[in-house]
């Protein structure tokens, strides 16, 4: 235990005063020192490397955990103040609101403010997000749609999401070419 301490302190320069005599007498052992310091200092720098990384990662994906916690517990919020915000304007309770019933919402300062609240976007966009959802062209939105289409106005771009617009523009596109045929 003691040659192991003396080894670690040698590697560290705390104890050359005491292998010195050694190196001396046996001047050959110069290079077995010098490969076990730069071995030892490279074990030592590799293990604390590798534990740094563990933590590093660990406290990312925790970080991603409470971040996707907490997108979820927003996510489930926007919902429910959206079926409310959807269910005032949806008169008839088909399930579907009309342009007419939309634009009705921002006569309500109460219900802009909620749906403000909601999204957390500007109103000119909000106003908008009506023609950008009825791509039928029927002249309604179901309350899915409406709340998918809002939870993608809070979302950031991601690859996955291009992708998502990308074949969807496709598949009306094939579908447009089969209306042409």
């Amino acid at each position: 235990a003691d040659s192991m301490f003396t080894l670690f302190a040698f590697m560290n320069g705390h104890e050359w005063h005491m292998v010195r005599p050694l190196l001396d007498l046996l001047p050959w052992t110069k290079p077995l020192f010098v490969a076990f310091t730069i071995c030892g200092s490279w074990a030592l720098l590799s293990v604390m490397t590798g534990v740094v990384s563990d933590h590093i990662q660990y406290v990312r994906e925790q970080q991603q955990r409470e971040d996707e916690e907490a997108r979820e517990e927003r996510r489930e919020q926007m919902t429910t103040l959206l079926s409310q915000i959807f269910a005032s304007a949806d008169l008839d309770g088909k399930g579907d609101m009309s342009r007419a019933a939309f634009m009705d919402i921002f006569s309500s300062q109460y219900q802009v403010r909620r749906l403000q609240a909601a999204v957390n976007q500007p109103l000119s966009d909000i106003k908008r997000i009506f023609d950008w959802l009825d791509v039928d062209g029927s002249g309604y939105v179901g309350f899915a749609e409406f709340c998918e289409g809002l939870d993608c106005l809070e979302e950031p771009v991601t690859g996955q999401r291009l992708l998502k617009v990308d074949s969807g523009v496709k598949l009306q596109c094939r579908r447009l070419q089969k209306d042409i045929d």
